[in-house]
């Protein structure tokens, strides 16, 4: 519990902003994300913040389709952006991303 009191960004809507070469690898890394809080099983390492929310039922999901070589471009653009507004890094995402 401490450790997401520690994490969480007070005020912010964004929690975890994250990418996939497809949106089948996206919609595979949700379904992910949510089995994690479920079955023991299943465990997704990058965003394992989201599922232990008390409300992470009522998460709204948003998505960009964008050519596979501005993906992860944006990813790191947008985590930047946040840390420059925020002082942090989104709640869920624990490491910059490359940008590669």
């Amino acid at each position: 519990m401490e450790r997401l009191k520690k994490e969480w960004v007070d005020g912010a809507q964004t929690l975890y902003i994250g990418s996939a070469r497809n949106l089948r690898d996206r919609i595979g890394r949700l379904i992910e994300f949510s089995d994690a809080g479920t079955d023991n099983s299943v465990f997704h390492w990058g965003g394992r913040l989201l599922w232990q929310v008390a409300t992470s039922d009522e998460f709204e999901i948003v998505w960009k389709t964008l050519p596979p070589d501005q993906i992860r471009m944006l990813e790191q653009e947008l985590v930047d952006e946040f840390v420059d507004g925020w002082g942090r890094m989104p709640f869920a995402n624990l490491k910059r991303p490359t940008g590669r």
